[in-house]
């Protein structure tokens, strides 16, 4: 039996039932969430594996072996590995997850484990990205994760193949290649959308993604589909893509104004002014702890776009949870942004009229093209060089 496999760069190979094995890690390394990437974690130390043997030479060899492992045994190592997972140290997790299908690529796990190495290097990846933006050493960390779920996808191992495909679309997505994740999402929702775990997880990401790719009608059907699918299958996933969907459907509208004239630091830079300018609004608070979460990264953004991309802060005040009260006047204001230190001018929002206006929450950034209209929202760690390069070429 022969399976269709797409491979690392997008095409397709047959493999006629191959065993692979996931032996090469690169040179050891910031995550999440979003993206266990699932969501990924805080970077851990990482580990070297010395592994010269292809894939399929490293994993044949061990199946010529009888494996005399007990159960007891079995159970013992994995247990190591899911605890080296949880505590989100990806470096040592994914050397055991590996060492544990190199030595029972025959034992119940096997693929599963290495579906987790494939995982666990996918947040090596992430954490090694710089802002967002893909390098050498995340692109290696990501290259193994994809030999790994290659090696998963020729066992041909039904309960583990939606969730391969699915970590391809996030190696993917993380390695900024768009167009490449995109495919990989729509080869789950393809075969597998009635999986209410990958399915619906696929489903999503992809939306995110034709979001990314500047293609909000894209983005839309998906995030329709999805409600429509799954409307109570998680009630905080669906109050959060019906916010998605809700800002999505705004993209592609002109613009509105600052009501505000108050501006807390640097020169005004009205909307109207930068009309045939590619512009990035950051809203934020400095009593955010979220806003603080992703300063960096803002900071980053603004000084590599330099020149190309002028930046606006839009300083949405906080408010008190309980009565709503504003706990963060023009004054404090005024006080509090320069010791963010960002190098862009910022707005005060008054009554919160622009941030109702965008459908804007904290930290949030929307980008407009040079005709004024609102093209991208999402949450600056979000932020693709691809999405920035498409509306500088337009």
């Amino acid at each position: 039996m022969h399976t269709r496999l797409r491979n690392p760069t997008g095409l397709f190979v047959i493999l006629a039932g191959l065993q692979l094995s996931a032996c090469e890690q690169p040179a050891a390394p910031q995550v999440v969430s979003q993206p266990s990437v699932e969501a990924p974690t805080p970077p851990a130390a990482s580990v070297e594996t010395d592994c010269s043997a292809p894939l399929e030479d490293a994993e044949s060899t061990a199946a010529a072996v009888a494996d005399a492992s007990s159960p007891q045994q079995l159970e013992a190592e994995w247990s190591v590995a899911w605890e080296l997972k949880t505590k989100g140290d990806h470096a040592a997790a994914a050397a055991k997850f590996e060492a544990f299908a190199q030595a029972h690529p025959q034992a119940a796990r096997a693929a599963e484990a290495q579906v987790e190495a494939a995982n666990s290097w996918i947040n090596i990846g992430f954490q090694r990205r710089e802002h967002g933006r893909s390098n050498a050493a995340s692109q290696e960390a990501f290259s193994t994760a994809l030999r790994h779920l290659d090696a998963v996808l020729a066992r041909q191992d039904k309960a583990f193949a939606a969730r391969a495909w699915y970590l391809r679309g996030n190696t993917k997505l993380y390695a900024n290649e768009l167009a490449a994740a995109e495919l990989e999402y729509s080869e789950v929702i393809r075969t597998y959308l009635s999986d209410q775990e990958w399915g619906r997880r696929a489903l999503e990401k992809r939306s995110e993604t034709r979001r990314h790719r500047l293609d909000a009608a894209g983005a839309i059907a998906d995030l329709d589909l999805y409600l429509r699918t799954w409307p109570t299958q998680d009630a905080e996933r669906t109050k959060f893509l019906q916010r998605t969907k809700a800002y999505t459907m705004a993209l592609g509208k002109p613009a509105q104004p600052f009501a505000s004239q108050d501006w807390v630091q640097g020169t005004p830079m009205p909307l109207e002014m930068l009309l045939g300018e590619v512009v990035a609004l950051y809203f934020f608070s400095t009593q955010c702890s979220f806003c603080d979460a992703q300063r960096d990264t803002v900071a980053a953004w603004a000084k590599h776009l330099e020149g190309k991309v002028r930046f606006v802060g839009v300083l949405v005040p906080q408010q008190d949870k309980k009565s709503g009260a504003i706990v963060e006047p023009l004054d404090v204001a005024r006080a509090d942004v320069p010791k963010k230190r960002f190098d862009f001018p910022v707005v005060y929002d008054h009554g919160l009229r622009s941030a109702v206006s965008f459908m804007a929450s904290k930290p949030d950034m929307v980008l407009l093209d040079r005709e004024g209209r609102v093209r991208w929202h999402d949450s600056p760690k979000n932020l693709q060089p691809g999405t920035i390069a498409a509306l500088l070429a337009e």
